[in-house]
């Protein structure tokens, strides 16, 4: 079949919840919802990615997915925004930096200039949250190859995988790891980038849809001639896709045909560290996470071939339904 094809019902996994069907409003559709776009060229890159995001949360915000005017999606604008925030000047945008920093601030200037607002109080943009790392002791120094055994990071109570903290976790993490094993300290504050678009419906605006993408990477290292890891496609891609969807929303709300449901865009920090900002958003939500129909994460679509895109169904317990 000559065309780009997906199926899923539920998307996201960071927030705790999964997509519920926007009519019936059970957690999970009796049926697959199914999208399909004619393959494009790999001139056209991203297009698949920013057809199937665009369709998806178009049809869950209220509108038939038809609707959506994705000639307005632009390749050369996601790109420029992959460009922009994968340059060597945002110093691998690790958790937390000043590449980091200027990252955010890069993301909320488009998304003001798109007419998103803030989500959080007083109209801000930025969701702040502390960031502890850990310094293992001795034997309980990290090592992954471990397998989970003796010197593992699971013995002195992290995951494998996961680098830090956020401040919600910290008094938890110390009152159950010995002193001994491991010391926490404070590495400093990143930020969520949240902004949101009102639904244009007076019912339904109260109703939300989560787009989300992590903008930060893994920063630097100490040696070679080239020691920036810049992050193209781990997740600028991600974040320039939901960049690149800006216009459109602005360009139907001008039409009077904006999403009915309200948009909320989230950009989190310190995914590399171990989900720390979507667990923060869970934990610290917005808006009402009852009040959410929908959650939809974009993560690594840089190396999509152009006629394929990749779908991960997860059900409310992190747990793959395919």
């Amino acid at each position: 079949m000559d065309a780009t094809q997906v199926a899923g019902r539920c998307l996201s996994p960071q927030y705790g919840f999964c997509m519920q069907d926007a009519d019936s409003g059970s957690d999970r559709a009796d049926v697959p919802l199914a999208f399909e776009r004619n393959s494009t060229s790999e001139s056209t890159w991203p297009s698949p990615s920013s057809f199937f995001l665009s369709d998806i949360f178009w049809l869950h915000s209220g509108r038939n997915a038809s609707s959506f005017p994705s000639s307005l999606v632009k390749s050369e604008d996601v790109l420029a925004h992959i460009r922009e925030i994968s340059d060597d000047r945002y110093e691998g945008r690790d958790s937390p930096s000043r590449g980091l920093d200027l990252a955010a601030d890069y993301i909320r200037g488009v998304a003001e200039m798109y007419g998103l607002r803030g989500a959080g109080p007083d109209s801000s943009f930025y969701q702040s949250f502390s960031i502890y790392g850990f310094s293992p002791h001795g034997a309980h120094k990290s090592s992954s190859a471990a397998g989970g055994k003796g010197r593992a990071p699971d013995s002195y109570g992290t995951k494998l995988f996961e680098y830090a903290v956020h401040e919600d976790e910290l008094e938890v993490r110390k009152s159950r790891t010995p002193a001994a094993k491991v010391s926490f300290f404070k590495w400093g504050k990143a930020n969520n980038v949240v902004g949101m678009l009102e639904g244009s419906d007076s019912k339904l605006k109260d109703e939300y849809i989560i787009v989300s993408a992590h903008y930060d990477h893994i920063g630097t290292r100490s040696r070679g001639e080239d020691r920036i890891y810049n992050g193209a496609d781990d997740n600028a891609s991600g974040s320039a896709v939901l960049m690149g969807i800006l216009p459109a929303l602005k360009e139907m709300a001008k039409r009077g045909m904006g999403p009915k449901r309200s948009v909320i865009f989230i950009w989190t920090a310190a995914e590399e560290k171990g989900l720390l900002g979507a667990d923060y958003y869970r934990r610290h939500p917005l808006r009402p996470i009852s009040k959410t129909k929908a959650a939809i994460n974009v993560d690594m679509v840089a190396r999509l071939s152009a006629d394929r895109i990749s779908v991960c169904d997860i059900d409310r317990k992190g747990k793959p339904s395919f």
